[in-house]
């Protein structure tokens, strides 16, 4: 699945290359993609709690209002469910879980290349959501159909787009279609030969991939496991 990429090399050679000078705007401030999200050790997040109860890492204000963005999630309401987000990430700008949220909605609002900026922070800290946590946030599958549909339109008509590259093989890794994930991920490792999470994502699908010549610190570690279902919550 979509696993951790493991900065061996640490944090000051991190590089969000979809970045867009303002990514997410909370009231007057700028939520900077640009640099990796970075979580303590022993933090407690969204992602690692699998009970309701809120941990004294995750403000209880934090968790309500994210539960705002998923029910908004759920009845379409994207954009409710983004600006709520965007409020639950100023008290827990480093939760992962919260970040893949956000690019969901992104995705499905059709803002592929802001996605893939949220997108890529998180996939270079931990590992991605399996596909019953991701559909289990729509209330059918045909409404997640008809928008994996609508990026596909955009790959099609934008074949060289970074962004709807990474955002269509993330999708298709989630819900398990390895063999189209791997197609897309070796063109846009064609495009960014030298891009750690598209290399690691590719070799997720494709363990045999034939690479480009990289620097040792360039390839990922070994995969972990995916995040599940009931670490949502």
């Amino acid at each position: 699945g979509i696993n951790r990429v493991g900065w061996a090399f640490g944090y000051n050679n991190y590089y969000n290359p979809y970045v867009t000078p303002s990514t997410v705007v909370i009231d007057n401030s700028v939520y900077d993609y640009s640099q990796p999200i970075i979580m303590a050790p022993d933090e407690t997040t969204l992602s690692s709690n699998p009970t309701n109860a809120p941990t004294s890492e995750v403000p209880e204000g934090s968790l309500t209002i994210f539960d705002e963005a998923r029910n908004d999630f759920y009845a379409g309401d994207y954009a409710a469910a983004l600006k709520s987000t965007d409020e639950a990430l100023k008290e827990s700008p480093n939760d992962a879980v919260m970040h893949e949220f956000r690019a969901l909605t992104l995705f499905a609002l059709g803002q592929y290349q802001e996605s893939a900026a949220t997108l890529y922070a998180v996939l270079s800290v931990g590992p991605g959501w399996d596909w019953t946590t991701m559909i289990g946030l729509y209330p059918q599958v045909d409404i997640y159909t008809e928008q994996l549909r609508k990026l596909e339109q955009f790959v099609t008509d934008n074949p060289d787009n970074n962004a709807g590259l990474l955002v269509l093989s993330y999708q298709y890794i989630t819900a398990g279609h390895d063999q189209v994930a791997a197609t897309e991920l070796e063109r846009l490792v064609a495009l960014t030969p030298t891009d750690p999470v598209a290399i690691q994502l590719l070799l997720s699908v494709e363990p045999d991939a034939k690479l480009p010549d990289l620097p040792k610190e360039v390839l990922p570690p070994q995969p972990t496991s995916n995040i599940t279902k009931d670490q949502l919550v």
